[in-house]
């Protein structure tokens, strides 16, 4: 009768905290004033889906088959686990005028840098009268089958919100990799979401660097017909490598809607081989410019190994993010290591360059040492402040790549002397 009255109880608690899982929403928030940007609270819990795939039918029955619901006391940031489904519960009111909203959906952690959005997100909107809308989003989603076709990043899902009403709304988000973050949420006007994206002082400056660049490189290509030695090939190399990762940087919108709408997570990809290959092709190209092989061998192996590092950091990376190929925590716990290895070695090997007698090498040192302080900033950014990397960030990287073209062309001469010892 004992083990009876027990079971009975538990079943009565079980039955009560699954209702208190799917009946409290994450939070409820009542739109004042129709701005053209809302930030939304934080989320108060999460449920994590088990090996029972959940439903928005079964969440609407309160049922939450093997779900973990994950609480929030103070801090919103969680380890999310690669392709499993989060789902939480939301509710909107407004008394102003109907409008339309983008319900936005921002990471807010230590995540890959490649990987700047969800890779699935699904949303289930409904109002007072009963009336359901369903919203699709994320990097694993075609443009055809997205709610808006033409974006790829942020995510984002329709939420329409009627005058005098309340919205409930549903959304399930899950990451290609894990990470320590916060699911972070906004409301985005959509006439504002649907207009052209506004010409900055960023996308000026980086326009400028990239029309730079292209001039350096048939500048390069020039000096390469002249002269036929390697130093100008992987001059021009680096330059290919360093133009095409900007771009997949700052125009990855377009390059989906262009080229990528069918395979979204191409772009985050092909970013990420890009980025690895203007960064090991920028060190590569200091070897041979500087011959530190022969005139600083410790300095050769110091760039050396912060280049394979690098790669190392890459593949596995990569890896993750679309094979799952190593346990979360695991890959969480090896990442630090790699990231030090990376930096510690290059930017000791080039301040080592800055302060010794050789000019080539104290030209080069000067030029490339920024952009890799740069990177060491926006990783502390992201590691430390859990944003994405800032456009201050960007212009340090494209500028001191620049300032290396500029410092290396400016003294050919010194490397028509290098030139003559070379093979």
């Amino acid at each position: 009768m004992k083990k009876l009255l027990f079971l009975l109880v538990l079943c009565v608690h079980s039955w009560v905290l699954a209702q208190e899982a799917v009946s409290e929403s994450s939070f409820s928030y009542h739109i004042q004033h129709n701005a053209d940007t809302i930030t939304l609270p934080a989320l108060q819990w999460v449920l994590e889906e088990g090996e029972i795939p959940l439903s928005y039918e079964q969440l609407l029955k309160g049922e939450t088959a093997d779900a973990r619901r994950i609480v929030f006391d103070n801090d919103p940031r969680f380890i999310i686990k690669p392709n499993i489904g989060y789902w939480f519960n939301i509710r909107l009111s407004t008394s102003d005028q109907p409008a339309m909203f983008a319900l936005t959906y921002l990471i807010k952690g230590n995540c890959w840098p490649f990987e700047p959005t969800y890779s699935d997100v699904d949303s289930y909107s409904r109002n007072r009268s009963g009336l359901i809308k369903t919203g699709y989003s994320g990097s694993m989603v075609s443009g055809t089958a997205r709610d808006y076709p033409n974006i790829l990043v942020p995510s984002m899902t329709r939420v329409q919100l009627m005058e005098n009403d309340t919205t409930d709304i549903w959304c399930k988000v899950i990451m290609p990799e894990g990470c320590k973050m916060q699911v972070g949420l906004a409301l985005v006007k959509e006439e504002l979401v649907l207009r052209l994206p506004p010409t900055t002082s960023y996308t000026i400056a980086q326009n400028m660097l990239r029309g730079a660049g292209i001039a350096f490189f048939f500048i390069a290509v020039l000096l390469f017909w002249w002269y036929k030695q390697k130093v100008y090939l992987w001059f021009m190399v680096f330059q290919i490598a360093a133009f095409i990762s900007s771009v997949f940087r700052d125009f990855q919108n377009g390059l989906f809607e262009m080229f990528f709408h069918n395979h979204p997570r191409l772009v985050f990809g092909l970013h990420a081989i890009f980025g690895t290959l203007m960064i090991v092709t920028l060190l590569y190209f200091g070897r041979v410019y500087v011959n530190t092989k022969e005139k600083f061998p410790r300095i050769h192996l110091l760039l050396g190994t912060g280049m394979a590092s690098l790669l190392i950091l890459t593949i596995i990376g990569n890896g993750m993010r679309f094979f799952s190929i190593l346990p979360t925590q695991l890959w969480l716990s090896i990442r630090p290591f790699f990231l030090f290895a990376f930096f510690v070695p290059v930017i000791v090997g080039l301040s080592s360059m800055i302060i010794s007698k050789d000019k080539l090498a104290k030209f080069y040192g000067i030029g490339a040492l920024s952009p890799f302080l740069g990177l060491l900033f926006g990783v502390v950014q992201i590691y430390f402040l859990g944003i994405r990397p800032t456009d201050v960030v960007n212009i340090i990287i494209s500028g001191g790549i620049m300032l290396t073209m500029t410092l290396a062309l400016a003294i050919t001469s010194g490397w028509k002397r290098l030139l003559k010892k070379l093979p």
